[in-house]
C-alpha cells in the first residue's frame, strides 16, 4: 500500500442565504471542481455495472429498513468508489 500524502486541504466555508441550499464560499481547484462536476453528470443510470453493485449493495445492507438519508449515504459512497476505481483511471484510448 502507498503511504498517505498529507494535504493542506482547507475545508470549505458555508453560509445560509433565504433558502436551505449552503453557498460554498472556499475556492476549490479547477481539477476538484472537474471532478465534482464528472460525479454529477456520470450516467449512472444508464451504466448496468455501476447498477448491479449498487443493487448488491443496497440489498445487502445490515440495516434492514435503511432511511433516505442512509440510504442517500451508500449511493454517494458506491458512486464515488466506482468513479475513483474504474472511470478517473482509465488509461487513454490511442
Amino acid at each position: 500500500m502507498s503511504s498517505p500524502q498529507s494535504s493542506t486541504h482547507t475545508p470549505p466555508t458555508t453560509t445560509r442565504s433565504s433558502s436551505t441550499t449552503p453557498t460554498i464560499l472556499s475556492s476549490t481547484s479547477s481539477s476538484e471542481s472537474s471532478l465534482h462536476q464528472n460525479l454529477e453528470t456520470y450516467p449512472w443510470s444508464t451504466d448496468p455495472e455501476f447498477q448491479a453493485g449498487l443493487t448488491d449493495i443496497l440489498n445487502n445492507n445490515s440495516t434492514s429498513q435503511p432511511g433516505p438519508s442512509q440510504t442517500e449515504d451508500l449511493i454517494l459512497h458506491a458512486r464515488c468508489f466506482y468513479y475513483t476505481r474504474y472511470i478517473a483511471h482509465q488509461p487513454p484510448v490511442p
